[in-house]
C-alpha cells in the first residue's frame, strides 16, 4: 500500500506508526507493508491502537506526533475539543491539565435541586475548593448562574449552552 507522503513516523514499542493529521494512523506490518488501524470506538468511546503487546489511546499517538506530547507521561492529557473522543483530528485535540480536562463537560452539572431550603443549588468547583453561587428558585436561574460562573473560573473550557 502506498501511504500518503504527508504524515509523521512514531515508532512505539517497537511497531513503527504513520500518523496523519486527520486522525488516520497507518501499522507497518512484518512484510513491509502498511495497513490502517481502524478508528472503532471501545466500550467508553475511545480508539486504541495496539503496539508491541501495549495500547495507546490513538489521541494520545497524534498528539504526541503533531503536539508534542510526552506519551508517557500521564499527568499530560489530551482534551477533545468538541467533546467527540473518536474525532482526532489535530485541530480538535490540545494538551491540558487534568482539571482542564474535566472541565470539558457538554453538560452543565453544577446545580441541583435543595430539598431543605426548596431552592436550586448552584456551585462550581475551583482548585479542588467548592465556591457556593447560590440559591434560585428555579432550574434555569441556577443553571445560568453556573454556566456564568463557568465561564469566569473555567476560562479554558468550551462553554456550551446544552
Amino acid at each position: 500500500m502506498e501511504l500518503p507522503t504527508d504524515g509523521t513516523s512514531v515508532c512505539l514499542n517497537g511497531t513503527e506508526l504513520m500518523v496523519y493529521r486527520n486522525g488516520d494512523v497507518y501499522r507497518k506490518l512484518k512484510n513491509g507493508d502498511w495497513k490502517a488501524v481502524n478508528n472503532t470506538a471501545n466500550h467508553i468511546g475511545y480508539n486504541k491502537v495496539g503496539c508491541g503487546g501495549k495500547h495507546y489511546k490513538r489521541h494520545r499517538i497524534i498528539a504526541c506526533a503533531y503536539l508534542g506530547l510526552d506519551i508517557e507521561d500521564t499527568l499530560q492529557h489530551i482534551d477533545h475539543i468538541n467533546g467527540n473522543r473518536i474525532d482526532n483530528t489535530v485541530d480538535n485535540l490540545r494538551i491540558v491539565s487534568r482539571q482542564e480536562n474535566q472541565h470539558n463537560q457538554t453538560y452543565a452539572k453544577g446545580y441541583c435541586y435543595y430539598k431543605s431550603y426548596k431552592k436550586w443549588l448552584a456551585r462550581i468547583k475551583v482548585n479542588h475548593k467548592t465556591i457556593h453561587i447560590g440559591y434560585y428558585t428555579t432550574e434555569e436561574e441556577a443553571r445560568n448562574a453556573y454556566l456564568q460562573a463557568k465561564r469566569i473560573h473555567h476560562p479554558s473550557a468550551p462553554h456550551y449552552e446544552k
